[in-house]
Protein backbone atom coordinates (compact mmCIF):
# COMPACT_ATOMS: atom_id res chain seq x y z
CA UNK A 1 0.00 0.00 0.00
CA UNK A 2 1.18 3.51 -0.85
CA UNK A 3 0.03 6.75 0.80
CA UNK A 4 -0.13 10.00 -1.20
CA UNK A 5 -1.05 13.26 0.59
CA UNK A 6 -2.58 16.09 -1.46
CA UNK A 7 -3.15 19.62 -0.16
CA UNK A 8 -3.68 21.43 -3.49
CA UNK A 9 -4.45 20.38 -7.08
CA UNK A 10 -0.77 20.37 -8.10
CA UNK A 11 0.21 17.81 -5.46
CA UNK A 12 -1.22 14.91 -7.39
CA UNK A 13 -0.79 15.89 -11.00
CA UNK A 14 0.21 12.28 -11.53
CA UNK A 15 -3.46 11.35 -11.90
CA UNK A 16 -3.55 13.20 -15.18
CA UNK A 17 -0.38 11.40 -16.30
CA UNK A 18 -1.84 8.03 -15.37
CA UNK A 19 -5.06 8.83 -17.25
CA UNK A 20 -3.10 9.94 -20.30
CA UNK A 21 -0.60 7.06 -20.40
CA UNK A 22 -2.45 3.96 -19.14
CA UNK A 23 -5.94 2.45 -19.43
CA UNK A 24 -8.06 3.62 -16.48
CA UNK A 25 -11.58 3.40 -15.08
CA UNK A 26 -13.59 5.21 -12.41
CA UNK A 27 -15.66 3.87 -9.51
CA UNK A 28 -17.64 6.67 -7.91
CA UNK A 29 -19.83 6.67 -4.81
CA UNK A 30 -22.31 8.92 -3.08
CA UNK A 31 -19.77 11.42 -1.69
CA UNK A 32 -19.27 13.00 -5.14
CA UNK A 33 -22.84 14.37 -4.95
CA UNK A 34 -22.58 16.18 -1.61
CA UNK A 35 -21.17 19.40 -3.12
CA UNK A 36 -23.29 22.35 -4.35
CA UNK A 37 -25.42 22.75 -6.33
CA UNK A 38 -26.25 19.01 -6.04
CA UNK A 39 -26.41 18.76 -2.23
CA UNK A 40 -27.44 15.09 -1.98
CA UNK A 41 -26.28 13.60 1.33
CA UNK A 42 -23.83 10.70 1.24
CA UNK A 43 -24.94 7.17 2.09
CA UNK A 44 -23.39 7.45 5.57
CA UNK A 45 -25.51 10.54 6.33
CA UNK A 46 -28.67 8.76 5.16
CA UNK A 47 -27.74 5.80 7.36
CA UNK A 48 -27.42 8.08 10.41
CA UNK A 49 -30.85 9.55 9.61
CA UNK A 50 -32.38 6.05 9.50
CA UNK A 51 -30.66 5.03 12.74
CA UNK A 52 -32.08 8.05 14.55
CA UNK A 53 -35.58 7.23 13.28
CA UNK A 54 -35.29 3.61 14.41
CA UNK A 55 -33.93 4.47 17.85
CA UNK A 56 -36.31 7.38 18.45
CA UNK A 57 -39.35 5.11 18.37
CA UNK A 58 -38.14 2.94 21.24
CA UNK A 59 -38.94 3.65 24.90
CA UNK A 60 -35.44 3.27 26.32
CA UNK A 61 -35.44 2.69 30.06
CA UNK A 62 -31.79 1.67 30.30
CA UNK A 63 -29.14 4.13 29.00
CA UNK A 64 -26.56 1.35 28.63
CA UNK A 65 -28.90 -0.73 26.47
CA UNK A 66 -29.54 2.31 24.26
CA UNK A 67 -25.80 2.89 23.98
CA UNK A 68 -25.23 -0.72 22.87
CA UNK A 69 -28.07 -0.46 20.35
CA UNK A 70 -26.65 2.77 18.98
CA UNK A 71 -23.19 1.21 18.70
CA UNK A 72 -24.31 -1.76 16.63
CA UNK A 73 -26.84 0.22 14.60
CA UNK A 74 -24.11 2.72 13.79
CA UNK A 75 -21.94 0.03 12.21
CA UNK A 76 -24.69 -1.10 9.82
CA UNK A 77 -24.47 -0.16 6.18
CA UNK A 78 -27.30 1.81 4.58
CA UNK A 79 -28.57 -1.37 2.88
CA UNK A 80 -28.56 -3.34 6.15
CA UNK A 81 -30.76 -0.75 7.86
CA UNK A 82 -33.34 -1.01 5.07
CA UNK A 83 -33.27 -4.81 4.85
CA UNK A 84 -36.67 -5.15 6.56
CA UNK A 85 -38.33 -1.92 5.41
CA UNK A 86 -41.98 -2.89 4.81
CA UNK A 87 -42.80 -0.57 1.86
CA UNK A 88 -39.88 -1.01 -0.50
CA UNK A 89 -41.68 0.28 -3.61
CA UNK A 90 -42.62 3.50 -1.79
CA UNK A 91 -39.01 4.02 -0.72
CA UNK A 92 -37.61 3.51 -4.22
CA UNK A 93 -40.19 5.88 -5.67
CA UNK A 94 -39.24 8.47 -3.04
CA UNK A 95 -35.53 8.24 -3.92
CA UNK A 96 -36.41 8.56 -7.61
CA UNK A 97 -38.55 11.63 -7.00
CA UNK A 98 -36.09 13.46 -4.73
CA UNK A 99 -32.98 12.83 -6.84
CA UNK A 100 -34.49 13.43 -10.28
CA UNK A 101 -34.58 17.21 -9.99
CA UNK A 102 -30.94 17.75 -8.97
CA UNK A 103 -28.19 19.52 -10.96
CA UNK A 104 -24.61 18.24 -11.42
CA UNK A 105 -21.70 19.84 -9.57
CA UNK A 106 -18.12 20.45 -10.82
CA UNK A 107 -16.99 17.03 -9.53
CA UNK A 108 -19.43 15.29 -11.90
CA UNK A 109 -18.18 17.47 -14.75
CA UNK A 110 -14.52 16.75 -14.00
CA UNK A 111 -15.10 12.99 -13.87
CA UNK A 112 -16.99 12.77 -17.17
CA UNK A 113 -14.46 15.11 -18.83
CA UNK A 114 -11.51 12.97 -17.70
CA UNK A 115 -13.31 9.81 -18.78
CA UNK A 116 -14.16 11.26 -22.19
CA UNK A 117 -10.54 12.31 -22.82
CA UNK A 118 -9.10 8.90 -21.92
CA UNK A 119 -11.98 6.59 -22.84
CA UNK A 120 -12.22 5.44 -19.20
CA UNK A 121 -15.39 3.54 -18.21
CA UNK A 122 -17.38 4.81 -15.22
CA UNK A 123 -18.96 2.51 -12.64
CA UNK A 124 -21.22 4.21 -10.09
CA UNK A 125 -23.32 3.06 -7.16
CA UNK A 126 -25.29 6.32 -7.21
CA UNK A 127 -28.98 6.32 -8.05
CA UNK A 128 -28.94 9.85 -9.53
CA UNK A 129 -28.35 10.74 -13.20
CA UNK A 130 -25.93 13.60 -12.55
CA UNK A 131 -22.94 12.08 -14.37
CA UNK A 132 -25.17 11.69 -17.42
CA UNK A 133 -26.39 15.30 -17.11
CA UNK A 134 -22.80 16.54 -16.89
CA UNK A 135 -21.87 14.44 -19.93
CA UNK A 136 -24.77 15.80 -21.97
CA UNK A 137 -23.87 19.40 -21.01
CA UNK A 138 -20.25 18.93 -22.10
CA UNK A 139 -21.09 17.09 -25.32
CA UNK A 140 -19.35 13.88 -24.24
CA UNK A 141 -20.41 10.67 -25.98
CA UNK A 142 -21.59 8.12 -23.42
CA UNK A 143 -23.88 5.13 -23.05
CA UNK A 144 -25.74 4.10 -19.89
CA UNK A 145 -26.08 0.50 -18.66
CA UNK A 146 -28.72 -0.13 -16.00
CA UNK A 147 -30.08 -3.55 -16.97
CA UNK A 148 -28.50 -6.43 -18.86
CA UNK A 149 -30.39 -5.54 -22.04
CA UNK A 150 -28.63 -2.14 -22.19
CA UNK A 151 -25.16 -3.62 -22.77
CA UNK A 152 -25.66 -4.29 -26.47
CA UNK A 153 -26.63 -0.65 -27.08
CA UNK A 154 -23.32 0.77 -25.80
CA UNK A 155 -20.68 0.93 -28.53
CA UNK A 156 -16.93 0.89 -27.99
CA UNK A 157 -16.72 4.48 -29.25
CA UNK A 158 -18.50 5.97 -26.23
CA UNK A 159 -17.86 6.14 -22.48
CA UNK A 160 -19.85 3.37 -20.74
CA UNK A 161 -21.57 4.50 -17.51
CA UNK A 162 -22.53 1.42 -15.51
CA UNK A 163 -25.23 2.15 -12.89
CA UNK A 164 -24.54 -0.98 -10.86
CA UNK A 165 -27.15 -0.19 -8.17
CA UNK A 166 -29.79 1.12 -10.54
CA UNK A 167 -31.02 4.53 -11.66
CA UNK A 168 -33.83 6.90 -10.68
CA UNK A 169 -35.27 6.63 -14.18
CA UNK A 170 -36.10 2.99 -13.42
CA UNK A 171 -37.07 2.91 -9.73
CA UNK A 172 -37.48 -0.89 -9.72
CA UNK A 173 -33.76 -1.23 -10.54
CA UNK A 174 -32.60 0.54 -7.36
CA UNK A 175 -30.62 -1.66 -4.94
CA UNK A 176 -31.53 -0.56 -1.42
CA UNK A 177 -31.25 -3.82 0.56
CA UNK A 178 -28.26 -5.98 1.41
CA UNK A 179 -30.07 -9.03 0.02
CA UNK A 180 -30.29 -7.24 -3.35
CA UNK A 181 -26.47 -7.24 -3.57
CA UNK A 182 -25.72 -10.70 -4.96
CA UNK A 183 -22.26 -12.18 -5.50
CA UNK A 184 -21.51 -14.80 -8.08
CA UNK A 185 -21.70 -15.40 -11.80
CA UNK A 186 -24.23 -12.62 -12.42
CA UNK A 187 -24.31 -10.39 -15.49
CA UNK A 188 -23.29 -7.42 -13.32
CA UNK A 189 -20.10 -9.13 -12.20
CA UNK A 190 -19.23 -10.22 -15.72
CA UNK A 191 -19.81 -6.73 -17.14
CA UNK A 192 -17.91 -5.07 -14.29
CA UNK A 193 -14.95 -7.32 -15.04
CA UNK A 194 -14.93 -6.36 -18.71
CA UNK A 195 -14.88 -2.66 -17.75
CA UNK A 196 -12.05 -2.70 -15.18
CA UNK A 197 -9.83 -5.69 -16.08
CA UNK A 198 -6.22 -4.63 -16.60
CA UNK A 199 -6.97 -0.96 -15.84
CA UNK A 200 -5.98 1.46 -13.10
CA UNK A 201 -9.15 2.11 -11.09
CA UNK A 202 -9.77 5.48 -9.43
CA UNK A 203 -12.19 5.03 -6.50
CA UNK A 204 -13.73 8.39 -5.59
CA UNK A 205 -16.33 9.13 -2.92
CA UNK A 206 -16.95 5.45 -2.20
CA UNK A 207 -16.76 3.63 1.16
CA UNK A 208 -16.37 0.04 -0.09
CA UNK A 209 -19.21 -1.43 2.00
CA UNK A 210 -20.89 -3.31 -0.85
CA UNK A 211 -20.44 -7.08 -0.99
CA UNK A 212 -21.19 -7.20 -4.71
CA UNK A 213 -18.40 -4.86 -5.83
CA UNK A 214 -15.11 -5.14 -3.91
CA UNK A 215 -14.65 -8.93 -4.25
CA UNK A 216 -15.50 -8.63 -7.94
CA UNK A 217 -12.86 -5.91 -8.39
CA UNK A 218 -10.12 -8.15 -7.04
CA UNK A 219 -11.20 -11.11 -9.16
CA UNK A 220 -11.44 -8.84 -12.21
CA UNK A 221 -7.67 -8.23 -12.22
CA UNK A 222 -7.50 -4.46 -11.65
CA UNK A 223 -3.96 -3.25 -12.40
CA UNK A 224 -3.84 -0.77 -9.50
CA UNK A 225 -6.37 0.87 -7.19
CA UNK A 226 -6.19 4.61 -6.45
CA UNK A 227 -8.60 5.03 -3.52
CA UNK A 228 -9.55 8.51 -2.35
CA UNK A 229 -9.84 9.01 1.44
CA UNK A 230 -10.08 12.33 3.22
CA UNK A 231 -7.70 11.75 6.15
CA UNK A 232 -5.95 8.40 6.65
CA UNK A 233 -5.24 8.85 10.39
CA UNK A 234 -8.79 9.94 11.24
CA UNK A 235 -10.65 7.72 8.78
CA UNK A 236 -8.65 4.51 9.34
CA UNK A 237 -10.78 3.25 12.30
CA UNK A 238 -13.94 3.67 10.22
CA UNK A 239 -12.67 1.92 7.08
CA UNK A 240 -15.07 -0.66 5.71
CA UNK A 241 -14.20 -4.33 6.07
CA UNK A 242 -13.35 -4.52 2.37
CA UNK A 243 -11.02 -1.52 2.37
CA UNK A 244 -9.30 -2.86 5.51
CA UNK A 245 -8.82 -6.20 3.78
CA UNK A 246 -7.24 -4.46 0.79
CA UNK A 247 -4.92 -2.43 3.03
CA UNK A 248 -3.75 -5.56 4.86
CA UNK A 249 -3.54 -7.84 1.82
CA UNK A 250 -0.66 -6.18 0.04
CA UNK A 251 -2.81 -5.57 -3.05
CA UNK A 252 -1.60 -2.87 -5.48
CA UNK A 253 -3.31 0.01 -3.67
CA UNK A 254 -2.59 3.73 -3.42
CA UNK A 255 -4.56 5.69 -0.82
CA UNK A 256 -4.89 9.28 -2.00
CA UNK A 257 -5.42 11.35 1.16
CA UNK A 258 -7.11 14.72 0.90
CA UNK A 259 -10.21 16.38 -0.49
CA UNK A 260 -11.51 14.38 -3.45
CA UNK A 261 -11.96 17.65 -5.36
CA UNK A 262 -8.18 18.13 -5.31
CA UNK A 263 -7.72 14.69 -6.88
CA UNK A 264 -9.68 15.95 -9.89
CA UNK A 265 -7.81 19.28 -10.12
CA UNK A 266 -10.64 21.35 -8.62
CA UNK A 267 -10.49 24.02 -5.95
CA UNK A 268 -12.21 22.71 -2.80
CA UNK A 269 -15.74 23.87 -2.03
CA UNK A 270 -17.42 23.07 1.29
CA UNK A 271 -20.58 20.91 1.07
CA UNK A 272 -23.73 22.86 1.80
CA UNK A 273 -26.41 21.73 4.24
CA UNK A 274 -28.81 19.41 2.45
CA UNK A 275 -32.57 19.78 2.70
CA UNK A 276 -32.95 16.06 2.08
CA UNK A 277 -34.70 14.50 5.11
CA UNK A 278 -35.29 10.78 4.94
CA UNK A 279 -36.73 10.61 8.47
CA UNK A 280 -39.59 12.96 7.48
CA UNK A 281 -40.53 10.62 4.63
CA UNK A 282 -40.34 7.57 6.89
CA UNK A 283 -42.73 9.14 9.41
CA UNK A 284 -45.25 9.91 6.67
CA UNK A 285 -44.90 6.60 4.82
CA UNK A 286 -45.27 4.19 7.74
CA UNK A 287 -48.22 3.54 10.00
CA UNK A 288 -47.56 3.09 13.70
CA UNK A 289 -47.81 -0.70 13.27
CA UNK A 290 -45.53 -0.71 10.23
CA UNK A 291 -42.89 1.38 12.01
CA UNK A 292 -43.07 -0.90 15.08
CA UNK A 293 -42.63 -3.99 12.91
CA UNK A 294 -39.62 -2.49 11.11
CA UNK A 295 -38.03 -1.51 14.42
CA UNK A 296 -38.65 -4.95 15.90
CA UNK A 297 -37.17 -6.67 12.82
CA UNK A 298 -34.16 -4.37 12.95
CA UNK A 299 -33.49 -4.82 16.67
CA UNK A 300 -33.76 -8.58 16.18
CA UNK A 301 -31.31 -8.21 13.27
CA UNK A 302 -28.69 -6.51 15.47
CA UNK A 303 -29.41 -8.65 18.53
CA UNK A 304 -30.99 -6.16 20.95
CA UNK A 305 -33.43 -8.73 22.29
CA UNK A 306 -35.05 -6.68 25.14
CA UNK A 307 -35.99 -3.96 22.64
CA UNK A 308 -37.73 -6.54 20.44
CA UNK A 309 -39.76 -7.89 23.36
CA UNK A 310 -40.94 -4.38 24.30
CA UNK A 311 -42.30 -3.91 20.78
CA UNK A 312 -44.20 -7.23 20.63
CA UNK A 313 -47.51 -5.83 22.04
CA UNK A 314 -47.63 -3.34 19.13
CA UNK A 315 -47.41 -6.06 16.46
CA UNK A 316 -49.94 -8.27 14.71
CA UNK A 317 -50.29 -11.70 16.43
CA UNK A 318 -48.40 -13.66 13.73
CA UNK A 319 -45.52 -11.15 13.65
CA UNK A 320 -45.35 -11.06 17.44
CA UNK A 321 -45.25 -14.85 17.66
CA UNK A 322 -42.53 -15.09 15.02
CA UNK A 323 -40.32 -12.42 16.60
CA UNK A 324 -40.82 -13.92 20.05
CA UNK A 325 -39.43 -17.17 18.61
CA UNK A 326 -36.50 -15.17 17.20
CA UNK A 327 -35.82 -13.78 20.68
CA UNK A 328 -35.88 -17.29 22.16
CA UNK A 329 -33.46 -18.43 19.46
CA UNK A 330 -31.07 -15.54 20.23
CA UNK A 331 -31.04 -16.60 23.89
CA UNK A 332 -30.04 -20.11 22.88
CA UNK A 333 -33.45 -21.77 23.31
CA UNK A 334 -33.48 -23.23 19.81
CA UNK A 335 -35.90 -26.07 20.51
CA UNK A 336 -38.40 -23.76 22.18
CA UNK A 337 -38.20 -21.31 19.28
CA UNK A 338 -38.59 -24.05 16.69
CA UNK A 339 -41.53 -25.73 18.40
CA UNK A 340 -43.40 -22.47 18.98
CA UNK A 341 -43.07 -21.10 15.45
CA UNK A 342 -41.80 -23.46 12.76
CA UNK A 343 -43.08 -26.88 13.86
CA UNK A 344 -46.85 -26.17 13.67
CA UNK A 345 -46.45 -25.00 10.06
CA UNK A 346 -44.57 -28.04 8.73
CA UNK A 347 -45.27 -31.68 7.97
CA UNK A 348 -43.69 -34.34 10.23
CA UNK A 349 -40.83 -35.20 7.77
CA UNK A 350 -39.99 -31.53 7.30
CA UNK A 351 -39.98 -31.00 11.06
CA UNK A 352 -37.52 -33.88 11.47
CA UNK A 353 -35.24 -32.53 8.76
CA UNK A 354 -35.32 -28.94 9.96
CA UNK A 355 -34.71 -30.02 13.54
CA UNK A 356 -31.47 -31.58 12.35
CA UNK A 357 -30.50 -28.26 10.78
CA UNK A 358 -31.39 -26.33 13.95
CA UNK A 359 -29.30 -28.73 16.01
CA UNK A 360 -26.41 -28.39 13.58
CA UNK A 361 -26.55 -24.59 13.67
CA UNK A 362 -26.42 -24.67 17.48
CA UNK A 363 -23.31 -26.85 17.36
CA UNK A 364 -24.98 -30.11 18.46
CA UNK A 365 -23.78 -32.13 15.49
CA UNK A 366 -24.20 -35.63 16.99
CA UNK A 367 -27.88 -35.03 17.75
CA UNK A 368 -28.30 -33.46 14.31
CA UNK A 369 -26.93 -36.60 12.64
CA UNK A 370 -29.36 -38.81 14.59
CA UNK A 371 -32.28 -36.58 13.55
CA UNK A 372 -31.13 -36.72 9.94
CA UNK A 373 -30.94 -40.53 10.13
CA UNK A 374 -34.57 -40.63 11.33
CA UNK A 375 -35.60 -38.49 8.38
CA UNK A 376 -33.63 -40.61 5.91
CA UNK A 377 -35.26 -43.81 7.25
CA UNK A 378 -38.68 -42.50 6.31
CA UNK A 379 -37.65 -40.92 2.98
CA UNK A 380 -39.64 -43.39 0.85
CA UNK A 381 -42.85 -42.53 2.68
CA UNK A 382 -42.39 -38.79 2.22
CA UNK A 383 -44.77 -37.23 -0.37
CA UNK A 384 -43.17 -35.88 -3.55
CA UNK A 385 -44.22 -32.30 -2.75
CA UNK A 386 -42.44 -32.47 0.60
CA UNK A 387 -39.35 -33.96 -1.06
CA UNK A 388 -39.20 -31.02 -3.45
CA UNK A 389 -39.50 -28.49 -0.63
CA UNK A 390 -36.92 -30.36 1.42
CA UNK A 391 -34.24 -30.73 -1.28
CA UNK A 392 -32.28 -27.58 -0.34
CA UNK A 393 -32.43 -28.36 3.38
CA UNK A 394 -31.35 -31.91 2.64
CA UNK A 395 -28.33 -30.68 0.67
CA UNK A 396 -27.25 -28.73 3.74
CA UNK A 397 -27.89 -31.68 6.02
CA UNK A 398 -25.75 -34.01 3.93
CA UNK A 399 -22.79 -31.86 4.95
CA UNK A 400 -23.20 -33.31 8.45
CA UNK A 401 -21.74 -36.60 7.24
CA UNK A 402 -18.44 -36.58 9.10
CA UNK A 403 -17.07 -39.53 7.10
CA UNK A 404 -17.45 -37.61 3.82
CA UNK A 405 -16.07 -34.32 5.15
CA UNK A 406 -13.24 -33.10 2.97
CA UNK A 407 -13.89 -35.60 0.17
CA UNK A 408 -14.09 -34.31 -3.44
CA UNK A 409 -17.87 -34.88 -3.55
CA UNK A 410 -18.32 -33.11 -0.20
CA UNK A 411 -16.22 -30.15 -1.40
CA UNK A 412 -18.23 -29.90 -4.62
CA UNK A 413 -21.44 -29.80 -2.61
CA UNK A 414 -20.13 -27.03 -0.34
CA UNK A 415 -18.86 -25.04 -3.33
CA UNK A 416 -22.24 -25.36 -5.08
CA UNK A 417 -24.14 -24.23 -1.99
CA UNK A 418 -21.76 -21.32 -1.40
CA UNK A 419 -22.13 -20.07 -4.96
CA UNK A 420 -25.90 -20.30 -4.64
CA UNK A 421 -25.93 -18.44 -1.32
CA UNK A 422 -23.54 -15.74 -2.56
CA UNK A 423 -25.53 -15.22 -5.75
CA UNK A 424 -28.67 -14.72 -3.67
CA UNK A 425 -27.02 -12.39 -1.15
CA UNK A 426 -27.92 -14.89 1.61
CA UNK A 427 -25.26 -13.89 4.14
CA UNK A 428 -26.66 -16.05 6.96
CA UNK A 429 -26.29 -19.16 4.80
CA UNK A 430 -22.76 -18.09 3.88
CA UNK A 431 -21.88 -17.80 7.58
CA UNK A 432 -23.36 -21.24 8.34
CA UNK A 433 -21.45 -22.87 5.51
CA UNK A 434 -18.20 -21.25 6.59
CA UNK A 435 -18.81 -22.55 10.12
CA UNK A 436 -19.28 -26.08 8.72
CA UNK A 437 -16.00 -25.77 6.81
CA UNK A 438 -14.21 -24.53 9.92
CA UNK A 439 -15.59 -27.40 12.00
CA UNK A 440 -14.50 -29.91 9.34
CA UNK A 441 -11.00 -28.41 9.26
CA UNK A 442 -11.27 -27.52 5.57
CA UNK A 443 -9.49 -24.42 4.31
CA UNK A 444 -12.20 -22.29 2.70
CA UNK A 445 -9.69 -20.54 0.43
CA UNK A 446 -9.04 -23.89 -1.25
CA UNK A 447 -12.55 -23.74 -2.71
CA UNK A 448 -11.61 -20.76 -4.87
CA UNK A 449 -13.26 -17.86 -3.02
CA UNK A 450 -11.56 -14.70 -1.73
CA UNK A 451 -12.74 -15.00 1.87
CA UNK A 452 -10.92 -11.89 3.04
CA UNK A 453 -13.53 -9.81 1.24
CA UNK A 454 -16.61 -11.74 2.39
CA UNK A 455 -18.44 -11.76 5.74
CA UNK A 456 -16.50 -13.48 8.55
CA UNK A 457 -17.76 -16.81 9.87
CA UNK A 458 -20.40 -15.30 12.15
CA UNK A 459 -21.22 -12.03 10.46
CA UNK A 460 -19.72 -8.76 9.35
CA UNK A 461 -19.01 -5.45 10.96
CA UNK A 462 -21.16 -3.43 8.60
CA UNK A 463 -23.99 -5.94 8.60
CA UNK A 464 -24.18 -5.36 12.35
CA UNK A 465 -25.32 -7.64 15.15
CA UNK A 466 -24.42 -8.23 18.77
CA UNK A 467 -24.77 -12.01 18.46
CA UNK A 468 -22.55 -12.08 15.36
CA UNK A 469 -19.97 -9.93 17.12
CA UNK A 470 -19.86 -12.29 20.12
CA UNK A 471 -19.62 -15.47 18.05
CA UNK A 472 -16.96 -13.97 15.80
CA UNK A 473 -14.85 -12.96 18.80
CA UNK A 474 -15.25 -16.37 20.49
CA UNK A 475 -14.29 -18.37 17.41
CA UNK A 476 -11.26 -16.15 16.80
CA UNK A 477 -10.27 -16.52 20.47
CA UNK A 478 -9.52 -20.24 20.03
CA UNK A 479 -6.80 -19.25 17.54
CA UNK A 480 -5.45 -16.01 19.03
CA UNK A 481 -5.54 -16.57 22.85
CA UNK A 482 -6.73 -13.07 23.90
CA UNK A 483 -6.10 -11.95 27.46
CA UNK A 484 -8.66 -11.46 30.22
CA UNK A 485 -9.12 -7.76 29.44
CA UNK A 486 -10.20 -8.58 25.89
CA UNK A 487 -12.75 -11.17 27.06
CA UNK A 488 -14.32 -8.88 29.68
CA UNK A 489 -16.48 -6.53 27.52
CA UNK A 490 -17.66 -9.34 25.22
CA UNK A 491 -18.67 -11.61 28.13
CA UNK A 492 -20.44 -8.66 29.79
CA UNK A 493 -22.41 -8.02 26.58
CA UNK A 494 -23.49 -11.66 26.24
CA UNK A 495 -24.41 -11.88 29.94
CA UNK A 496 -26.42 -8.68 29.74
CA UNK A 497 -28.69 -10.03 26.99
CA UNK A 498 -28.57 -13.64 28.28
CA UNK A 499 -27.30 -15.10 25.00
CA UNK A 500 -26.88 -18.56 26.52
CA UNK A 501 -25.50 -20.31 23.43
CA UNK A 502 -22.95 -17.56 22.85
CA UNK A 503 -22.01 -17.59 26.56
CA UNK A 504 -21.14 -21.30 26.44
CA UNK A 505 -18.81 -20.61 23.52
CA UNK A 506 -17.26 -17.58 25.25
CA UNK A 507 -16.66 -19.31 28.60
CA UNK A 508 -15.16 -22.26 26.72
CA UNK A 509 -12.82 -19.95 24.79
CA UNK A 510 -11.79 -18.08 27.94
CA UNK A 511 -10.99 -21.33 29.77
CA UNK A 512 -8.93 -22.49 26.81
CA UNK A 513 -6.94 -19.26 26.65
CA UNK A 514 -3.41 -19.62 28.02
CA UNK A 515 -3.51 -15.94 29.02
CA UNK A 516 -6.42 -16.24 31.47
CA UNK A 517 -4.32 -17.68 34.27
CA UNK A 518 -5.83 -16.59 37.63
CA UNK A 519 -7.12 -19.67 39.49
CA UNK A 520 -10.06 -17.79 41.00
CA UNK A 521 -10.98 -16.29 37.63
CA UNK A 522 -10.76 -19.67 35.88
CA UNK A 523 -12.85 -21.35 38.61
CA UNK A 524 -15.48 -18.63 38.19
CA UNK A 525 -15.56 -19.22 34.44
CA UNK A 526 -15.94 -22.96 35.00
CA UNK A 527 -18.92 -22.42 37.31
CA UNK A 528 -20.54 -20.04 34.81
CA UNK A 529 -19.99 -22.58 32.03
CA UNK A 530 -21.64 -25.30 34.10
CA UNK A 531 -24.61 -23.00 34.78
CA UNK A 532 -24.91 -22.26 31.06
CA UNK A 533 -24.92 -26.00 30.32
CA UNK A 534 -27.60 -26.52 32.97
CA UNK A 535 -29.80 -23.85 31.32
CA UNK A 536 -29.27 -25.23 27.81
CA UNK A 537 -31.62 -27.56 25.94
CA UNK A 538 -29.17 -30.44 25.49
CA UNK A 539 -29.94 -33.81 27.07
CA UNK A 540 -28.85 -34.65 30.62
CA UNK A 541 -26.18 -37.06 29.36
CA UNK A 542 -24.78 -34.40 27.01
CA UNK A 543 -24.69 -31.89 29.87
CA UNK A 544 -22.68 -34.34 31.99
CA UNK A 545 -20.23 -35.07 29.13
CA UNK A 546 -19.72 -31.37 28.37
CA UNK A 547 -19.26 -30.57 32.06
CA UNK A 548 -16.55 -33.22 32.39
CA UNK A 549 -14.79 -31.90 29.29
CA UNK A 550 -14.97 -28.39 30.72
CA UNK A 551 -13.36 -29.61 33.93
CA UNK A 552 -10.59 -31.24 31.87
CA UNK A 553 -9.96 -27.89 30.19
CA UNK A 554 -9.90 -26.20 33.59
CA UNK A 555 -7.15 -28.63 34.62
CA UNK A 556 -5.30 -27.92 31.32
CA UNK A 557 -5.78 -31.55 30.28
CA UNK A 558 -7.79 -30.67 27.18
CA UNK A 559 -7.64 -27.77 24.75
CA UNK A 560 -11.18 -27.29 23.40
CA UNK A 561 -14.69 -28.69 23.80
CA UNK A 562 -15.52 -29.95 20.26
CA UNK A 563 -19.25 -29.08 20.23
Amino acid sequence: MTLVEIANPADFAGVQDVLAREPCAFLIGSAVSIFPPTDIPAGAALARDIVEFLLAGQAWTDPEEEQIARKFAGTCAFESLLEHYPKLDHLKAHFAGVMSGKSPNPVHGAIIAAAARSGAPIVTTNYDDLIEQAGAASGAAFGVVIDEGDIGGVSSAVVPIFKIHGCVHRPASLVVRMSEEPIGATWKNAYLETLVCGRNLFVIGYSGQDFDICPALIRAGVKRLFWSVRDYAQDRPGFSQHLNALVQSGAPLTLVCGDLQLLLGLSPVRPAASGFSLSAFLQQDLTAGGAALWRAEFFAFIGIEPAVRRLLPQLAPDDAERLKAVCDFMRGYHRKAFESWSAPRLSAPERSLLKSIRLRNSGRLTEARWRLAVFAAGWRRVPLAVKRRAVRHLRYSLLLNRHAAGSPAWRRQVRRLLRSALAAGAWTEVSQLLAILQHAGVNAAALGFDWALLPPVAGSRHIGGAVSHIHEFARAAFRTDPDEAAFGPVIALAERFEFNGALMLLYDAALCSRRVIGLRRRAGLLLKLWRAYAASEVTAITKIVYSLKAFAIFLRLRRHIPV
